[in-house]
């Protein structure tokens, strides 16, 4: 692959024909996470969960934890990704340049664009949120559909399961996207459909790029 071997150990990221057979699966886990946020906000699950959660008080250590974790979650990948980046672009090592590139665009367009085109368009009100919240543009833009913390940590760990050779880094990688819907509703800041659709967004951004930006250029 390059000369990626410079910086990441031999073998460390899948082969072309990999990378194709896991975006099957991660296309199927985008569909399937949003069966399943559309059934948990039509089923009354929302609803049922939220009021389970209500308990957990803001001084608990799980609380803290969540808040600690929801804030700084992010950087577990922003970090990795930007490393690929910088190397990729002053050594002129493409396919470094490429995932870099391919994770600040996934982020762009899913995290930022297409997350708060659906918080505009859904306009959901937050768990607990005051029926006489400010409206308007900016009341859309932090509304609670999708969890954009889960869509932005659903991004890099979705690449990561689908670039990384190591099972063990996959695994970590998607466990700690869903430690972040799990932390957003700990705070209360989300309903389980918020969370899940954050994860299917998040597989379908890292999808779609994958298919229109990595893969034709890999295939070279």
């Amino acid at each position: 692959m390059d000369s990626v071997e410079a910086l990441c150990p031999p073998g460390f990221f899948a082969d072309h024909d990999t990378v194709r057979a896991r975006l099957r699966l991660v296309a199927a886990a985008a569909t399937g996470l949003a069966t399943l946020a559309a059934l948990a906000w039509s089923s009354g699950f929302d609803a049922w969960l939220t009021a389970r959660i209500a308990g957990l008080h803001a001084t608990s250590g799980l609380y803290t934890a969540a808040d600690v974790y929801s804030q700084w979650a992010p950087g577990l990948f922003y970090l990795p990704f930007l490393a690929m980046l910088a190397p990729g672009l002053a050594q002129g090592q493409s396919r470094l340049r490429e995932m870099g590139t391919a994770y600040l665009a996934a982020q762009l367009f899913g995290a930022v664009l297409l997350t708060h085109l659906l918080k505009m368009g859904v306009d959901r009100m937050r768990p607990h949120a005051s029926p006489d919240a400010a409206a308007g543009l900016l009341h859309a833009l932090h509304s609670s559909f999708p969890s954009s913390h889960t869509v932005d940590v659903a991004i890099g760990a979705f690449f990561v399961l689908l670039l990384v050779r190591a099972r063990g880094l996959r695994l970590l990688a998607i466990s700690a996207a869903v430690l972040m819907g799990l932390a957003r509703l700990a705070l209360g800041r989300h309903y389980a459909s918020d969370v899940l659709a954050g994860l299917a967004l998040g597989a379908a951004t890292v999808a779609l790029v994958a298919q229109v930006y990595l893969l034709p250029r890999w295939r070279s």
